[in-house]
């Protein structure tokens, strides 16, 4: 694995192939040494990319990036996967300008066929589902749910999900599974899968990306219980913490748990005897990007780069105390004040027989959710517990009572070991309120709406009366 980022080692063993142009997807816009190396080998790079930029740009032959501080094509909120995606609707139709399709007897490609996998792309890297992602990813749903591509399809019927794909479903079920070959050293499963035509092959690779993602999880959990412990000794307003030969697969998925548990941008090292490599995601209102890039013009990083939401970087051991003081600065240059408890924002109060087909539809034509189109927020007051037991050593399902006697099928993701999935699962009576999501649960033909608890509300009715004094 060579990192993050083109390098002159890798730029070599390519050249060995004796190639003309090496296209850089995702990354390059900081790459001047391997790109001026390049150059000398009078081999040219394409830059397609979507990290923010210094005022200074490498010598490219080409740079694609919506996130140059020259750009005016609005379209800076696009991912790698969606900068790919336009770069290749205006080389197709230049090439068709010039019947270069005609004159070479090949048959244009419809690209529209290939917007399941720019969606994949696109909400995998949670960038915000307005404007032209939220066309890309709607779009996208519907390839996907044809399942013309075998290594999607075969991945999504080894995770045995049998409804209509959503964002969840790229999200948390195909990008984490197709991820999980990278993670332990399997880097071109997920490529090869992808690109498979052979459904003997796929369903092997699927099987074996579905084991990866398990050892992912089983490495991720050893991880983020040692992070956690970690992050609450942390008083600063950015988290920063790491180890030594922590697995550079998985800093990114701890860094993610921790700002979402803690609120604040968290940097995640993992470090060994001469460096550190580092991943960051940061929360709404500071650019870990833009920080990232400055450290890195002021000396204190080797390399790094990012956007607004999420990073990553090199850096000397003894760099990172001083590289820590820099970002809590420029953290509290915003102004911006995150608390460890997060505000929920609600956008209605809804009865337990909401929880409709009907309902579900009309919610839906707001789809597809995700960052910057966020799903609505629902509350059900007064609920109790019918049964709750534990599902996939995780999650809580849960069927409620609702106070017009009608029952409610819950689930609460990744709930066992907090709080309000101890609450859940107590024996006793008690009434509370819900929170969350409403979702259509698929199985077999049959359609179930059914409640995504995120947050539960129990202290209106556990107020304890206190007895008068006796005088």
């Amino acid at each position: 694995m060579e990192g993050f980022g083109p390098s002159i080692k890798g730029f070599e063993n390519m050249m060995k192939k004796e190639l003309q142009l090496i296209f850089t997807v995702d990354c390059g816009t900081m790459s001047f040494d391997a790109i001026d190396f390049a150059n000398k080998k009078n081999v040219d790079v394409l830059v397609l990319d979507h990290h923010q930029s210094e005022v200074k740009l490498p010598n490219a032959h080409s740079i694609v990036n919506p996130n140059q501080l020259d750009d005016k094509s609005n379209l800076n909120n696009l991912c790698a996967a969606g900068v790919c995606f336009m770069f290749l609707i205006s080389l197709n139709r230049s090439l068709r300008k010039i019947n270069w399709f005609v004159d070479n007897n090949i048959k244009e490609p419809d690209l529209i066929e290939y917007l399941d996998l720019v969606s994949l792309g696109t909400v995998c890297d949670v960038v915000p589902l307005t404007g032209i992602n939220r066309a890309i990813v709607k779009q996208g749903l519907k390839i996907l749910k044809s399942k013309k591509n075998l290594g999607l399809k075969t991945l999504l019927d080894v995770s045995k999900v049998e409804s209509s794909p959503t964002p969840y479903h790229l999200g948390y079920i195909i990008g984490p599974r197709i991820n999980a070959g990278g993670r332990v050293g399997k880097c071109s499963h997920g490529a090869n899968l992808l690109l498979n035509k052979n459904p003997k092959d796929a369903f092997a690779l699927a099987t074996e990306l579905e084991s990866y993602n398990k050892e992912r999880q089983i490495l991720e959990k050893e991880l983020l219980g040692e992070a956690i412990r970690e992050a609450y000794k942390i008083k600063d307003p950015v988290i920063i913490l790491g180890g030594t030969n922590w697995h550079e697969g998985v800093i990114g998925i701890i860094a993610s748990r921790i700002k979402d548990k803690f609120n604040k941008p968290t940097i995640v090292f993992s470090k060994n005897l001469e460096l550190a490599k580092a991943s960051a995601r940061s929360v709404s209102g500071f650019d870990i990007g833009t920080a990232i890039i400055a450290a890195v013009q002021e000396g204190l990083l080797l390399k790094g780069g990012g956007h607004k939401m999420a990073g990553g970087f090199s850096i000397q051991l003894d760099k990172i105390e001083e590289f820590n003081e820099f970002i809590i600065k420029k953290y509290n240059l915003t102004n911006i004040d995150h608390s460890i408890e997060k505000k929920v924002y609600i956008d209605s109060l809804i009865s337990p027989s909401a929880l409709n087909i009907d309902f579900f539809n009309k919610v839906n034509t707001l789809a597809p959710f995700g960052a910057g189109n966020s799903e609505p927020k629902f509350t059900i007051e007064g609920v109790k517990p019918i049964n709750s037991k534990i599902v996939a050593e995780k999650h809580i399902k849960s069927v409620l009572l609702g106070s017009d006697g009608s029952t409610i099928k819950t689930i609460a993701f990744n709930a066992l070991d907090s709080d309000m999935g101890a609450y859940l699962l107590k024996k006793d009576s008690k009434i509370f309120d819900i929170v969350g999501k409403i979702s259509l649960n698929e199985w077999r033909g049959n359609k179930n709406v059914e409640f995504i608890i995120d947050d539960i509300s129990v202290t209106k009715y556990e107020i304890k009366k206190v007895p008068s004094s006796i005088g």
